[in-house]
C-alpha cells in the first residue's frame, strides 16, 4: 500500500512540475508574469486544507492526539508559506510578490549574481543590496526566465546541482 501511494504522489508531483515548466509566462502590456499555474494553486490549496482538516480531526477525535495535531498543523502552516510567489519581469526590473503582500524588487543593473539550482529547478537573483528574487520549480517556464535574466543583466548563471 505504501509503495503504490508513494508512486501516485511521485507521479502527481512530477506531472505538475512538468506541466508548470512548459507553461508559458503570461504577457501583460509592459511585463511578463511567471506565477504558478492555476492547477498548482488549486493542488496547493487542497493539500493545505487537507492538512488543516486533518489537524482539526486529530484534535477532536477520541483520544485527542496533541502530537498529531501539532504535526498536521505545522505542515498546513508551512504549506501556506511555501505557496509559490508571483514573479514579474519588466523592462527595468524583476519583482517577487508573495501571496501575503511582501514584495521584493531588483532593478536589472542591481543584480549581482544569478544562481540556478538544477535539482529543484530554482533560479535565484541576488541584488547588490542583499535582496533576492526566487523563481521556484513551481513557477512557469523556468528555462525562459533564466534566459531572460541572463540577457537583461549580461551575467552568466552559476549552476549547482542543489
Amino acid at each position: 500500500m505504501y509503495i503504490s501511494s508513494a508512486l501516485i504522489v511521485y507521479l502527481v508531483v512530477t506531472g505538475l512540475l512538468h506541466t508548470t515548466a512548459h507553461a508559458k509566462a503570461r504577457q501583460e502590456p509592459d511585463s511578463l508574469i511567471y506565477g504558478p499555474t492555476a492547477l498548482v494553486k488549486a493542488v496547493s490549496v487542497i493539500v493545505i486544507l487537507g492538512f488543516t482538516f486533518g489537524a482539526v480531526y486529530v484534535s477532536v477525535s477520541q483520544p485527542p492526539l496533541p502530537i498529531g495535531t501539532a504535526i498536521f498543523g505545522f505542515i498546513a502552516v508551512a504549506g501556506t508559506f511555501a505557496f509559490p510567489s508571483k514573479i514579474v519581469v519588466s523592462r527595468s526590473s524583476v519583482s517577487e510578490i508573495k501571496w501575503w503582500g511582501t514584495r521584493t524588487d531588483i532593478r536589472w543593473p542591481d543584480v549581482s549574481r544569478i544562481e540556478y539550482h538544477r535539482g529543484p529547478s530554482t533560479t535565484v537573483l541576488r541584488g547588490k543590496d542583499g535582496s533576492k528574487v526566487v523563481h521556484s520549480g513551481w513557477n512557469r517556464d523556468g528555462a525562459a526566465f533564466l534566459e531572460i535574466c541572463e540577457q537583461r543583466t549580461g551575467i552568466p548563471s552559476q549552476v549547482s546541482e542543489l
